[in-house]
């Protein structure tokens, strides 16, 4: 079974917003010399920022249950048994796959 590691996952998107940081700093500080640059760093700020949101709201539908934690597996995240000194999502079992689906035929009725 296949675990997603949530600390990885938290550290990554720190990363890209503390990146989107550094380049609204650059922007804001006059560092970028043409207009096409300032355009550009500005862009690539709101598109981290969009991919940012995208994925802490995939990952709250994880946690919440909502989504199986399979579809966010990549290589660089999936890590094996938690040894308790950090959280993971397991992917569901086909058997949490079924309920699920039960789950939500009961909804749809």
């Amino acid at each position: 079974m296949r675990h997603l590691c949530l600390s990885w996952e938290v550290g990554q998107l720190a990363d890209a917003v503390n990146a989107a940081g550094i380049l609204l700093d650059q922007l804001n500080g006059d560092a970028l010399c043409s207009e096409f640059a300032k355009r550009q760093a500005g862009d690539s700020a709101a598109a981290v920022l969009c991919m940012v949101a995208s994925r802490l709201s995939d990952l709250g539908r994880a946690l919440r249950g909502e989504l199986n934690p399979k579809e966010l597996l990549t290589r660089y995240n999936e890590s094996g048994e938690s040894d308790g000194t950090e959280s993971h999502l397991r992917e569901w079992s086909q058997e949490d796959v079924r309920e699920e689906l039960l789950r939500a035929e009961g909804r749809l009725a």
